[in-house]
């Protein structure tokens, strides 16, 4: 039992030895600096701090669910191929230097890359490596690769509920009509820890490599990071609701696709049917979002009822007083607010103590109040959309 367990802590160990491991930190690091830029062009102070997506990268959700995952995998034995994951985490690693994570759903990667090893092993490259063949067992490993598949696409659509639709940057664009109107963004990426079991071959003779023996048959434990990502622009809605509509979509599609698993099982010549079928439900759930941003008006707009909140400072007397984005300041120190100018006047009429008259996002009106402190954001740490300004900054849409 102690040789196991030492065997898994090195299999373990090699997820930080994995170029993709590295790759993808850095790119958590710069997502948390192109993300402050943008905020501070457009709103002249940023929301969280740079390194906000990088401790997102390591959320105890998604490492929670790699160890789970693990241990699933560990026990009930499914094996991969060495081919599937070595192609996986180079699929990963490209779609993060992409910076196009709207493409990092594993609804894409995991049936993308059991589509090029299937080609592969067609005969469409003659002399194939041997660590990219998969000869025996193979409908075996299609079928554990759906189960995966559905599995991590249930952990995505958690996360995107839970952590995605926080803490969305706000940013303004310029639409169709000139007119300067509110987005948000939402772009992150995820760390998921994963224990394989791969059958001994390509490097059975690799005596620093982990082994466990199960019977008769030898197993390599492989550590492998996966990564998860998620990116969306949200205009038409309220984008907390609608990014977690969006993760509510794709719990819903996991469900589907773990409910197709026993027929995976007991009819493997059905999987590459499968696999297609999830793939375009998803296809569809992204293509029907798009459609629903190009057709809808913006959400994020000028009101002639006050100051629509784009977005909230953490930490902030805004925040402090439970002001959220897409609500309306409407009268602040009794003092009607439109503008950013009027805002900070109204402020100053009680530089101690801030009442505000507050239109929810079911466009009914709330009081809050606080007192106000020494150092304290100037303009109680709220992102507004302001016309006069903004042109020069904005995008255009």
């Amino acid at each position: 039992m102690g040789t196991v367990l030492l065997e898994l802590v090195k299999g373990l160990g090699y997820i930080f030895i994995h170029p993709l491991t590295y790759v993808a930190v850095a790119f958590c690091v710069l997502l948390g600096y192109v993300r402050v830029k943008q905020e501070r062009k457009h709103f002249h102070v940023r929301a969280h701090d740079g390194w906000f997506e990088f401790r997102e990268f390591f959320t105890p959700i998604s490492i929670g669910a790699g160890v789970i995952l693990s241990a699933v995998l560990l026990l009930l034995g499914p094996v991969l191929p060495l081919s599937w994951l070595l192609v996986t985490t180079s699929v990963m690693l490209l779609t993060v230097l992409s910076f196009r994570y709207e493409i990092a759903s594993m609804a894409y990667v995991v049936p993308f890359a059991a589509l090029m090893i299937y080609t592969l092993n067609q005969g469409v490259i003659s002399n194939l490596p041997s660590w990219l063949e998969v000869s025996e067992g193979t409908t075996v490993y299609w079928t554990a690769l759906f189960g995966l598949m559905s599995i991590l696409l249930l952990v995505e659509g958690i996360l995107i509920r839970s952590k995605a639709s926080k803490a969305t940057s706000p940013r303004t664009i310029v639409s169709k009509r000139g007119q300067v109107v509110g987005v948000h963004h939402s772009k992150r990426l995820w760390f998921l820890p994963l224990i394989f079991l791969v059958p001994t071959g390509p490097i059975s003779d690799s005596t620093w490599w982990p082994i466990i023996h199960l019977g008769e048959t030898a197993f390599h434990i492989v550590g492998v990071p996966l990564v998860l990502g998620f990116h969306k622009k949200i205009k038409a809605r309220y984008a907390k609701e609608a990014i977690n509509f969006i993760g509510k979509q794709l719990v819903a599609l996991s469900i589907l696709a773990i409910g197709l698993v026993p027929v995976a099982y007991f009819l493997p010549v059905t999987v590459p049917y499968l696999f297609g079928l999830i793939v375009a439900l998803r296809l569809i759930l992204q293509y029907g979002h798009f459609k629903i941003e190009q057709t809808k008006p913006f959400f994020y707009t000028k009101k002639m009822k006050g100051l629509q909140v784009l977005g909230v400072v953490p930490n902030s007397p805004a925040d402090k007083m439970e002001i959220v984005p897409g609500e309306v300041l409407s009268k602040v120190n009794g003092i009607p607010v439109k503008n950013e100018r009027e805002l900070y006047e109204a402020i100053q009429k009680n530089a101690a103590h801030c009442k505000i008259e507050v239109f929810d996002l079911n466009g009914e009106i709330r009081k809050v109040q606080r007192a106000l402190y020494e150092g304290e954001h100037h303009q109680l740490g709220v992102f507004v959309l302001e016309e006069t300004k903004s042109y020069s900054n904005a995008e255009v849409s």
